[in-house]
């Protein structure tokens, strides 16, 4: 028995594509698409209203970059307070680690202000 090469296997290449798509499925039948499986997800209204930041957009980006680190030093400053409270309260310990954080975290400002008041707390318990 002779082989067949791959070019006298089909008589054209329209019955080789007819074979291959009859094999494989286009995937694209009528009715495969399940309209009540995404449904809910976004509807067209909303899809319009997205807004994609994209590489043509750098000043939004650094707008973004600005509030995440004011966020940053909103944070630090909500952590002196607190570390201010636990003082009050006689949690040494505790404003201890929290002014710790600070100093990691918080703007030159707020480094300097805890630093002295773990000074002051270091001083008090000696």
């Amino acid at each position: 028995m002779m082989k067949q090469g791959v070019g006298e296997q089909f008589e054209s290449e329209s019955d080789a594509d007819t074979s291959v798509k009859a094999a494989v499925g286009t995937g694209l039948e009528t009715g495969s698409y399940d309209k009540e499986g995404s449904e809910g997800l976004v509807d067209e209204k909303e899809a319009d209203n997205l807004d994609f930041l994209t590489d043509n957009e750098p000043e939004l980006l650094e707008e973004i970059e600005e509030i995440e680190s004011l966020s940053n030093l909103d944070e630090a400053a909500t952590k002196l307070e607190l570390a201010y409270a636990y003082q009050k309260m006689g949690d040494v310990d505790g404003a201890r680690e929290i002014l710790q954080e600070v100093i990691k975290e918080g703007s030159e400002a707020q480094i300097k202000e805890a630093e002295n008041s773990l000074a002051s707390l270091d001083n008090a318990h000696d």
